[in-house]
């Protein structure tokens, strides 16, 4: 049985960091989050120079996944390092950590997802896990078609990796005009699409450019066609019985945890004790 449609959210534009342009979806008051899901976010740089500034995280796991461009990231533990077109970096923050992202040079454009991490998990040490581009398994067909396989499995092609902390399967497609797709969906996770180019027709309802569908848990799979072909990706993720209680880039599974993690930032305690160290930078 396909999985029906629990809510279509066209992405609300906004300006982040440094002059990032923004199409958001996820992490609005149209739709908050979505367990384990906490941010869908598809950046693009407005000029050079833009990016995104120091600033921490706490509690979650941060995707990146570079579409077009290069960004150089480094952080407060002495991390750095470029992420490449078709690259992915799974961030989990943990306990703590301030870092900066900026475009290397000409146009970046890429997803960023944010995904809760379980209570226990939540003052691990920050950590990365880097996927390159070359190393992720392709599925084509001859209608034009590919499906990458980032973490999952879909059309007999696995890639059982697990780079985040909890399990997500993420499965980047691109659609031939008029052709179809099914992708099946595990029990206790929760599913949605986000449409980078063109568009989708998902359950009888269109899924315009730009936008998210997120699946209600009533089926073992997901399943669509475009018209005129698209560009899109679908995540899932194990659900997580816990609390939410977010501010900024701080996450917590309570509204007292989350107040102790942001005094812990502002005096620089706790896992944010790295910034009393003046020989950490950015650069």
């Amino acid at each position: 049985m396909s999985r029906s449609i629990l809510k279509i959210v066209k992405g609300v534009d906004k300006i982040e960091g440094l002059g990032m342009s923004i199409k958001r979806t996820l992490g609005l008051k149209e739709m908050r989050n979505f367990t384990p899901f906490l941010l869908v976010d598809h950046f693009k740089n407005q000029a050079s120079g833009s990016g995104f500034a120091p600033h921490p995280h706490k509690g979650h796991e941060t995707i990146t996944y570079v579409l077009s461009g290069q960004i150089h990231h480094s952080d407060f533990t002495g991390s750095r390092g470029v992420i490449d077109k078709g690259d992915l970096q799974f961030m989990t923050a943990g306990k703590g950590i301030v870092h900066a992202e900026t475009p290397k040079g000409g146009l970046v454009e890429g997803l960023q997802i944010w995904v809760d991490l379980p209570v226990a998990l939540k003052e691990v040490e920050p950590s990365y896990r880097n996927l390159i581009g070359k190393d992720t398994p392709v599925v084509r067909s001859s209608n034009l078609s590919e499906i990458r396989v980032i973490s999952g499995e879909s059309n007999g092609i696995s890639n059982k990796r697990e780079l985040a902390q909890i399990p997500i399967e993420y499965y980047h497609m691109t659609l031939g005009a008029g052709a179809d797709f099914k992708q099946e969906v595990k029990r206790g996770h929760n599913s949605f699409i986000y449409v980078i180019h063109g568009q989708l027709e998902v359950a009888g309802k269109e899924v315009p450019e730009h936008s998210s569908v997120f699946f209600d848990e009533d089926g073992d799979f997901i399943a669509g066609k475009t018209p005129e072909g698209a560009e899109f990706v679908i995540l899932t993720g194990q659900k997580l019985d816990q609390e939410i209680h977010m501010m900024g880039t701080f996450v917590e599974a309570s509204r007292d945890k989350l107040k102790d993690s942001l005094k812990s930032y502002k005096n620089k305690t706790g896992g944010f004790s790295r910034l009393r160290d003046p020989s950490y930078n950015f650069s």
